[in-house]
């Protein structure tokens, strides 16, 4: 994961929920039965998961790098 000088900025916390939901929906394809995402892939996911529970929510925090 890096930080991506591109990142989106956001004034709430709903603002970046609603944007790491955003970016959770547009992986769903890639998880569907006849599809065999790879590991990058689940630790992206993951890393989305898991922002607003990290230690420094919701000063501070890097948004994952989309897989290639």
């Amino acid at each position: 994961m890096s930080i991506n000088s591109n990142d989106p900025v956001f004034d709430t916390e709903e603002e970046v929920r609603a944007h790491r939901n955003s970016l959770l929906a547009a992986s769903d394809f890639r998880f569907t039965s006849d599809q065999n995402p790879s590991d990058e892939w689940h630790v992206y996911r993951a890393a989305l998961r898991n922002i607003p529970q990290g230690d420094t929510w919701p000063n501070s925090f890097i948004w994952p790098t989309e897989p290639s």
